[in-house]
Formats: structure tokens, sequence, C-alpha cells
């Protein structure tokens, strides 16, 4: 009897195994036809990503304000609604100071402490360190058309 649940239990697990092996061999083939496919339709790789992959990505769950754990649709909604208000709603503390904020003005300084000149070749020593082929800051002004004014 003994020898016979054993015998039985092998032969399960060698059934699942090649029925384990048919499935990846399957699930290959799949993604196979999927990428020929794809490449046939001049798709790229955004479109073979969204072929294979398992779903669209949601969020399933949220905490409310109280820590309480919500599933309902509706409420989610409605949570992800008041976050974002809240967000836009909200101003920064550090904004409403120009010093901290890098768009405001520049503040007229007036500094009592003399700051050493700047020589010619430290400004030549400079540029020829910068990197070239870069984009441009706010000003416009590229690498290049420094060195060309130097020059």
């Amino acid at each position: 009897m003994i020898y016979q649940k054993v015998r039985d239990k092998k032969e399960i697990d060698r059934i699942n195994k090649e029925i384990n092996k048919e499935i990846k061999k399957d699930i290959r083939k799949y993604n196979s036809n999927t990428i020929i496919d794809t490449i046939k339709a001049y798709q790229g790789p955004k479109v073979l990503r969204r072929k294979t992959s398992s779903g669209a990505k949601q969020i399933m769950k949220l905490k409310d304000d109280n820590g309480n754990i919500v599933t309902d649709r509706n409420k989610l909604l409605y949570i992800v609604e008041k976050f974002y208000e809240a967000l836009y709603a909200s101003r920064s503390l550090e904004s409403n100071f120009p010093e901290n904020d890098a768009r405001a003005p520049p503040l007229k300084h007036y500094n009592t402490e003399i700051l050493p000149r700047i020589l010619p070749c430290e400004v030549t020593k400079a540029l020829c360190e910068m990197k070239t082929d870069k984009s441009p800051g706010d000003d416009g002004m590229t690498v290049e058309l420094f060195r060309a004014g130097v020059s």
C-alpha cells in the first residue's frame, strides 16, 4: 500500500514537471511570435512592452487621513484627488524668501570685503577645462561661443 503511494507521488511529480516544461515552452513561443509580429509591423519597443506586460498598473489600496486602508475605487479616486489638490494648493515656505529662490532677481549686497581680481589666464584656463558640445544655459551662451570670444 505504501509502495503504491510513493509510486503515485513520483508519477504525479513527473507529470507536473512535464506540464511546467510545456507551459514554459508555450510562453516562450508566444513571446517570440509577439516579438516577430511587432518587428514585422515596424513597431517599437514600447508597443512590444505593452503587448507582453501582464495588465495595467493600478493602485489597489491606499491609506486615508485616518490611517485606514481603503480599497473602494471611488474612495481611492477621492483620496488621490484630495492629495493633488493639497499638493498644488500648498506653497513652499522657502519660496517666500528670495535668497533661497533661484528664480528671484539678485539682491544688492553691500559687502565690505574686497575680492581679488580675476586674472585673464584664470578665465582662459577655466574655458579650456570646460566640456564642449553641451547645451547652453538660460543665457543661451555655449562654451564654444565663449572660447571664440577669448581667441
